[in-house]
């Protein structure tokens, strides 16, 4: 999200949520590389393909799909810092986008509040 409010101006962009479904769909289909997805009830194929197809899809309705590239680029970068640098030799394991250990306390303590109120 930082990435994209950085991006969106050098872009044109006022609305960063199409870019910001893009880089969650870019993400989230490089990490289910072996779920299958059904387009439209017509086309099947890997989640990894989903961006690409939605960018055509933008293209051939001669929408702004300026956008969602720019949300594509994103998602990769994304990607690449949370999952692949870690992994590389030369990246040495270096975690940049590491969420702070204050976060993982307050979730922790507001899904416990949240279930006693369900609970009571």
């Amino acid at each position: 999200m930082v990435i994209l409010s950085i991006v969106g101006p050098f872009y044109q962009i006022m609305f960063i949520s199409n870019s910001l479904s893009f880089a969650m769909t870019y993400y989230w289909g490089r990490k289910s590389k072996t779920a299958f997805v059904n387009f439209m009830g017509m086309f099947t194929f890997r989640a990894p393909y989903l961006p690409w197809f939605y960018l055509i899809f933008s293209y051939l309705l001669e929408s702004e799909f300026k956008n969602d590239l720019v949300g594509m680029i994103v998602g990769h970068t994304y990607f690449y810092i949370k999952d692949i640098l870690p992994r590389i030799k030369k990246g040495k394991g270096i975690q940049l986008l590491k969420t702070p250990q204050f976060m993982y306390n307050y979730y922790i303590i507001y899904i416990t509040l949240v279930i006693i109120c369900v609970i009571d």
